[in-house]
């Protein structure tokens, strides 16, 4: 954010403040919206607050907007793992349950070691605005893996 949008030194740290404050208030409050939405709907609607919470970040104009757009990622991102778990736990037979999600996490791992790396190769190719795109790409395919869950029925 310092160098995109002129931000003074060390206002870059607003940016993963920001993530870790509204994914913490989104993972208590959103395992209450679980209650009342279900698993599917609240994975639904968080795919789609963080993919709008990443475009709104790719075009932002100056860095307040660009910090409440990764705000919205945090809220979007934070209750998709559990609750992800949660559905596929429903849908796969409790022989085979360990196994599925212990497959589902190594591949969620993965993804916290190679995401930054991929973030930041993008970011430096392409620049932060591009990083930010495939970010909200990334949460959109959210969405098609989520109906294919859910057509498997419950174990």
């Amino acid at each position: 954010m310092e160098r995109n949008l002129g931000g003074a030194p060390g206002e870059g740290a607003f940016g993963p403040a920001m993530l870790g404050l509204t994914m913490a208030a989104g993972r208590f409050g959103g395992q209450l919206l679980a209650a009342r939405l279900g698993e599917a709907r609240l994975v639904a609607l968080s795919a789609v607050l963080g993919c709008l919470g990443a475009l709104v970040t790719a075009v932002a104009p100056v860095q307040a907007i660009a910090v409440f757009g990764i705000g919205l990622i945090g809220m979007g991102v934070a209750v998709v793992v559990p609750s992800a778990n949660s559905l596929l736990g429903q849908r796969v037979a409790a022989s085979e349950r360990a196994l599925a999600i212990s497959r589902a996490w190594m591949i969620g791992f993965t993804g916290f070691f190679i995401g930054p790396v991929v973030m930041g190769a993008l970011a430096q190719g392409f620049g932060l605005r591009a990083a930010f795109v495939a970010v909200a790409l990334i949460l959109a395919a959210i969405l098609p893996g989520l109906w294919a869950l859910r057509r498997i029925r419950r174990a």
